[in-house]
């Protein structure tokens, strides 16, 4: 990698002064991404790094990086960061470690502002109340999108990415948001992450990952069952040759040639063909039983305007409330989640309590 960037170095002294300053551009994201404090110096780096970081790059709390030019040498506390260089190499390992995390606020011209009770009649079915909105109001909320790459693996192999966005108030999963944060509807400014904000991230993985496996189970299902015929396939084929194999064994045992001693090897041999075609049969389930890894890829936090809705509903004597969001990206109203397995629902049932339920969970 060196010798490739010492050659398009020596092609343009332009280009020559951008390659060099990559390595300090890329430790200095790298710091402030990490929450270190970093003052620019000439032709290097002052850095203040949290503990937990320098134990794992191997340096003091208290660093200066440097580009390691030619005669330059290293200054007790200095450390050189260039192509190849060990400190390099952990940081990248570092950002490859952990999914890139973004953070972007959403802006709109318009943002819808009635016909809210015909909206939650169209969107949601409630099941044994009666449903009303009695509040609307102006808030902010935020949004997880998180990308997973999968690998489903066996025999054959096939891998793909799932994109999925939660609201993180709610924790509700917004399934059709994903894929409309491309909307000309309205701006998108980056930024940087607020404080806490991977901690907020990592503490919400495992929630994300549920989802995922839930979503996964319908997505490989055209995957299993090509595994199970092929698995149904390789079975029948295997008792087939063990029958054949023991009818020429049995055939054999006529011939008047065979010896004692032979025959008897022989029926000995005949009687482990179960126990031998057992195993083979075990040994083809777990060539296609099917393990799935999955690994965050990505991940951005959405910072948007909603709307917040607050509904009533009342089953005979029995009222309570209902907190919704109207969320302008997908121009509806986000799903609720059941109080008992967290799942996204649109039908909604209801306990003695008047909590949320999916129909499952509420027995129904």
């Amino acid at each position: 990698m060196r010798s490739d960037a010492e050659h398009v170095l020596k092609s343009s002294q332009d280009l020559s002064s951008i390659r060099e300053t990559e390595p300090l551009d890329f430790a200095l994201r790298f710091l402030e991404l990490h929450d270190a404090a970093v003052q620019k110096e000439p032709g290097g780096l002052e850095a203040l790094i949290p503990e937990e970081l320098c134990a794992r790059l191997g340096i003091p709390e208290h660093s200066r990086l440097q580009q390691d030019n030619p005669g330059n040498e290293e200054e007790p506390g200095s450390h050189f960061i260039n192509y190849g260089s060990p400190l390099l190499e952990k940081m990248l390992a570092e950002t490859l470690h952990r999914a890139p995390l973004a953070y972007c606020t959403l802006e709109f011209d318009y943002i819808k502002s009635g016909g809210f009770e015909r909206l939650l009649r169209d969107q949601l079915t409630f099941y044994g109340v009666i449903a009303s909105t009695e509040t609307v109001a102006d808030i902010r909320t935020r949004y997880l999108h998180m990308d997973i790459r999968y690998t489903a693996q066996c025999d054959e192999q096939k891998e793909g990415l799932l994109s999925l966005v939660h609201n993180l108030e709610s924790k509700v999963f917004v399934p059709v948001m994903a894929g409309m944060l491309d909307n000309l509807g309205f701006r998108i400014k980056y930024g940087k992450p607020p404080d806490g904000s991977h901690q907020l991230v990592a503490s919400f993985q495992p929630h994300v990952e549920r989802c995922a496996r839930i979503m996964l189970q319908e997505q490989l299902e055209p995957f299993r069952r090509s595994m199970e015929r092929r698995l149904k396939r390789d079975v029948h084929n295997l008792g087939e040759y063990y029958r054949s194999l023991e009818q020429e064994m049995r055939a054999n045992m006529d011939n008047p040639n065979l010896s004692e001693n032979a025959r008897q090897d022989r029926m000995a041999k005949i009687k482990t063909l179960p126990q031998e075609l057992s195993r083979k049969i075990e040994d083809l389930q777990k060539k296609y039983t099917i393990r799935v890894r999955m690994r965050p890829v990505a991940a951005m936090l959405v910072n948007s305007p909603a709307k917040k809705m607050v509904c009533r509903v009342i089953r005979g004597r029995m009222s309570g409330q209902l907190s919704l969001i109207y969320n302008p990206v997908t121009r509806g109203i986000d799903p609720l989640a059941c109080s008992k397995c967290g799942g996204s629902i649109t039908h909604v049932h209801f306990n003695s309590e008047l909590t949320p339920m999916c129909l499952e969970c509420a027995g129904v």
